[in-house]
């Protein structure tokens, strides 16, 4: 009689291998620990959002849980904070999703977008899983590369990001920025990832609305600190928004999310003004605490500094042994060894978190 042990079971793969684009891939990775305590500060996440905003919960109809979502009396309160036609809005599951059916709407084999390196990562890999070429410019410190985009512009050219802020170096584009870049791709759909926009000196959103080849994504998942429910929303030419409905599920938000984001839009009384203004105050010490430490910090318009550090590793683990928690960059990457801090949004947890890296960076160069 043979007993298992006495032969070896080869494991073998059941069914089709996923396809290239796949396969090549690894699945994206917070990399947080479950349940960790602290200052988390590596998801550039907002504000709590207001109580009334989370009392809207107890207002929701049964019957609105029980039949699928209607996203259009939030779509026309969007509309109407814009100054255009709901037709020219779409909502979706965050700004990710947005991005990610622009993609697939007009990325395929033969066709390019264009985008700065380094940039969002979550947009990178959706145009990679189109199969369309990826044309990386690189963008880590001063104004946006706008000759290098004109320079690398084709026939091919289909799609060109602007991501500004960008993450995870916090440049901003100047308005004349994209409206060259709109002006020398007018065969191209320009995609203005405007998610850090309320920090932003300058909101190019009615800039974007004026081309007929641009687009501009938004989220509430930063200022508006409503990161949980995953609302975002594009801005754009009716033809675009159609073919963004066309290339996914017919309903992307829940309708809890929906009440929870128009509650949030409609109940602001000066709670995102003086957070964008705190993170303003928080991301200046910021800056001038790091670059005297050493570290190299581009001028941020988000709720985040990046340091490009030599020390970025040994600093990253000196901060996470005191529970603040950073994102350490690859330092095979554009940038280097690098941390990207968020912004806390409080006085005190800003108080603790510089002296946290004060601390830390002693730490550091007491053991080389």
């Amino acid at each position: 009689m043979l007993h298992e042990a006495d032969f070896e079971l080869e494991e073998t793969p059941i069914g089709p291998s996923p396809r290239a684009a796949i396969a090549f891939m690894t699945p994206y990775s917070s990399g947080r620990a479950p349940g960790r305590q602290g200052l988390i500060l590596d998801e550039n996440e907002g504000p709590e959002p207001p109580a009334a905003v989370l009392r809207t919960l107890q207002r929701v109809a049964a019957e609105a849980v029980r039949r699928y979502p209607d996203a259009s009396a939030l779509t026309d309160l969007i509309a109407a904070r814009h100054g255009i036609d709901a037709s020219q809005v779409f909502v979706t599951a965050g700004a990710d999703e947005a991005l990610d059916r622009l993609c697939r709407a007009y990325l395929e084999p033969g066709r390019e977008a264009i985008l700065s390196s380094p940039t969002f990562e979550m947009l990178v890999r959706y145009v990679r899983l189109t199969g369309a070429e990826l044309v990386q410019i690189p963008w880590v410190n001063g104004e946006f590369p706008t000759a290098d985009v004109y320079n690398h512009v084709t026939s091919q050219t289909t799609m060109v990001a602007v991501v500004s802020p960008n993450n995870p170096t916090g440049l901003a584009a100047r308005e004349e920025d994209l409206r060259a870049v709109a002006a020398v791709c007018p065969q191209a759909l320009v995609v203005l990832d405007h998610a850090y926009a309320e920090y932003a000196d300058h909101d190019l959103t009615d800039v974007a609305l004026s081309f007929p080849n641009v687009v501009v994504t938004r989220t509430l998942s930063k200022a508006w600190g409503l990161a949980g429910i995953r609302v975002g929303y594009t801005l754009g030419p009716r033809d675009v928004i159609r073919a963004m409905r066309s290339a996914g599920a017919a309903y992307p938000v829940s309708a809890l999310s929906c009440a929870l984001a128009a509650s949030r839009l409609e109940t602001d009384h000066g709670e995102l003004r003086e957070h964008v203004e705190q993170v303003r105050r928080e991301r200046q010490m910021l800056t001038i605490l790091l670059r005297s430490l050493g570290a190299v910090v581009p001028d941020s318009q988000a709720n985040f500094i990046l340091a490009r550090w030599a020390i970025a590793r040994p600093m990253h683990a000196a901060l996470t042994d005191r529970n603040v928690f950073v994102k350490l960059l690859p330092p095979s990457g554009p940038l280097g060894p690098a941390l990207r801090i968020g912004c806390p949004g409080s006085e005190s947890s800003s108080r603790f978190l510089r002296s946290s890296i004060l601390e830390a960076h002693q730490e550091v160069c007491r053991h080389g």
